[in-house]
């Protein structure tokens, strides 16, 4: 999948973010194109930033 495809898929779960946020999680999205999604680790203070990607099937830890 592109990544104009993967941001508009997951665009309702992707706008609770913050934008910058956002762009995170898309990378780790395009990422996991080639990676499964739970090797991948998303780490973050943001409570929100992490509430979304384990919506999105991601790993997450709160550092």
């Amino acid at each position: 999948m592109k990544m104009n495809e993967l941001i508009d898929f997951n665009y309702d779960i992707l706008s609770k973010c913050k934008s910058l946020d956002a762009i995170h999680i898309a990378t780790a999205l395009s990422i996991s194109e080639k990676y499964n999604r739970n090797e991948i680790c998303i780490c973050s203070f943001d409570n929100s930033m992490l509430v979304v990607a384990k919506e999105l099937g991601f790993e997450t830890n709160k550092t």
